[in-house]
């Protein structure tokens, strides 16, 4: 007998890839059940599994593939219609599968079994990651009630510990614990749970590794990039012309090699967002929704270790979207809107960023609800009202404390959690705005820079000092004359195209001395959480890719600036942390 133990990774790499892809597949029939592209994909997807199995010995998992291809042979042939019971029925082989990849799948009797679920305590959203680990354990048996309920999940609800009521095998939940760790008493390993798929119609030659060791290897290119330009500089003042010829040809080469780590880092983003469609539709219908979600741009690339953190933040925002921004069907039907609700998670490449939308049309931020809450919680005076921009108001939907659950019911949901998401995406270098309309629906867009290693920055002058100001926050340059500077209520402010923009001298926010012998002064128009700010400075240097170098700790905290970088001249820069300045 032929021992197949040595393609059992191979083996389980390739089938976990065809599952992501099934799992996407499935939603794209149900919208388009007579697209007869996809059903032949998915049913050649299943055939190739029946062969692999069979191959491997595994004939279980051959029967169920086999089940799954005549059901959809019959789909094919017209003998049943493609509706919501078949789309379960596929899942559910498409989760037995899964079930038994992960080695689930016993032989004994099935017990009522009652055990709890402890999320880690950094875990920034619990309540989403034990909806998914429920979800998981549906694949395994009947779950027969949980506490806090699906739907109270769902609507982010957490009380520190999930209760399990299962009938099923006893060997699953053991074999469950070999997965994501000791269910009682110890909590669950987060990395366990993530999927990486690839489009399996892409296969090509390659190989896994650690993304640690990538970013060993980016330091290092990162300080040969600095060593380089040091080197450069001897070269020229050397006066030796073959030197520098030789310099000028090993600079070519760190630069190609910069180019290629950084490509190598670089994956599409839907190696995270494939998995969105079926956690949407099964959230949705658990909260008796109809929602019609839309991929778009999942082609656009970011680093490795980017994705990984922003996997979470999207998740809560899409949480939130389907839970609380889309209506009823019976209340949307009462609006004149259509039945189904529509959600859309974009990426689009924009030079030096990846900027990510989850757009619905929902019932929007109700901004007045927004104010007044805040004001009852002491955040703003009353007599402040009449001078807030719709931007000063929404930027409190970011507060931390502001989404409790009584909270959630004031503002229809919105904002949940957003402090967290806020905090994630400013950890990584990124920003996040927010639009929306009453009754018309919410667009929280994401603007993540392509690696934290390499940014794009803009260099400033202030005083005798250079600083570099990152590009993912510039929405543009401009000129702003000292006499059109006006005072509103104690602040200096612009009007730039009709609009009020308040003015920051970067001088002062550093506690520099602030120059007034000139007429006129550049500035960066900045963009940040929903709100635009004009950043005074004396003097533009100009746009670089900088190479970020993290402050000692011996410094103590600086909040005004995130890192240093250094310039071909040997000279440090130091980084300013824009949300933290303005």
């Amino acid at each position: 007998m032929i021992d197949t133990s040595q393609y059992e990774k191979l083996f389980e790499s390739e089938l976990k890839n065809y599952l992501d892809t099934l799992n996407n597949l499935i939603i794209q029939i149900e919208k388009f059940p007579d697209n007869k592209e996809f059903m032949n994909e998915v049913f050649r997807i299943f055939h190739t599994i029946k062969g692999m199995a069979g191959s491997m010995g595994y004939n279980h998992l051959v029967d169920v593939s086999h089940s799954l291809e005549n059901l959809l042979n019959d789909v094919r042939t017209g003998k049943i219609k493609v509706d919501k019971p078949i789309i379960d029925q596929i899942f559910s082989g498409i989760d037995k599968i899964d079930a038994f990849l992960s080695g689930k799948e016993g032989s004994k009797e099935e017990d009522v079994i009652e055990f709890s679920i402890y999320i880690r305590e950094d875990e920034v959203f619990p309540a989403v990651r034990a909806f998914t680990i429920v979800q998981k354990i549906k694949s395994l048996g009947d779950v027969i009630s949980t506490k806090p309920s699906i739907e109270e999940l769902a609507n982010g609800k957490w009380d520190g510990v999930l209760k399990v009521k299962f009938k099923g095998n006893q060997e699953n939940i053991n074999n469950l614990k070999k997965e994501y760790g000791e269910i009682r008493d110890i909590v669950f390993s987060e990395e366990s749970q993530q999927k990486v798929s690839t489009q399996y119609m892409q296969k090509s030659k390659e190989i896994r590794v650690d993304i640690t060791k990538l970013d060993n290897l980016q330091n290092l290119v990162g300080e040969l990039v600095i060593s380089k330009e040091n080197i450069i500089s001897l070269a020229r003042s050397s006066g030796n012309e073959l030197l520098a010829d030789a310099v000028s040809t090993h600079s070519r080469y760190i630069q190609e090699i910069q180019d290629e780590v950084m490509e190598m880092r670089m994956v599409p983003v839907s190696l995270i967002f494939n998995r969105f469609p079926r956690y949407v539709r099964e959230l949705a219908n658990n909260l008796g929704k109809e929602v019609d979600f839309i991929l778009e741009g999942m082609e656009s690339e970011i680093d490795r270790s980017l994705l990984d953190s922003i996997s979470d933040p999207v998740l809560h925002l899409l949480r939130n979207a389907v839970g609380h921004a889309i209506e009823s069907p019976e209340e949307r039907i009462k609006q004149g809107k259509p039945e189904k609700g529509k959600i859309i998670l974009r990426a689009k490449r924009q030079k030096d960023s990846v900027h990510i939308e989850v757009v619905d049309d929902g019932k929007g931020i109700d901004k007045e609800k927004v104010l007044n809450r805040a004001v009852s919680m002491g955040w703003i005076d009353e007599k402040e009202i009449g001078k807030m921009t719709e931007g000063d108001i929404l930027k409190y939907i970011f507060t931390p404390g502001f989404s409790t659950a009584e909270e959630i019911t004031e503002l229809s949901g919105r904002g949940v959690g957003l402090d967290v998401v806020k905090a994630i995406i400013r950890s990584i270098g990124g920003n996040i705005d927010v639009k929306t309309e009453k009754g018309k629906g919410t667009t929280f867009k994401l603007k993540i820079p392509l690696t934290m290693a390499v940014i794009r920055a803009f260099l400033v002058k202030t005083g005798d000092n250079l600083f570099a100001v990152p590009i993912v926050y510039i929405e543009e340059t401009i000129d702003i004359k000292k006499t059109l500077i006006k005072k509103i209520h104690q602040r200096e402010v612009y009007i730039l195209r009709k609009e009020v923009i308040p003015v920051i001298w970067l001088s002062q926010a550093l506690n520099m001395q602030r120059g007034n012998n000139k007429e006129k002064f550049p500035a960066l128009l900045l963009s940040l959480e929903g709100k635009k700010l004009a950043l005074v400075v004396d003097e533009f240097r100009g746009s670089i890719d900088i190479v970020v170098k993290m402050l000692s700790p011996l410094i103590g905290e600086i909040n005004a600036f995130s890192g240093v970088t250094i310039l071909e001249n040997g000279k440090p820069v130091l980084i300013i942390d824009v949300p933290n300045i303005v």
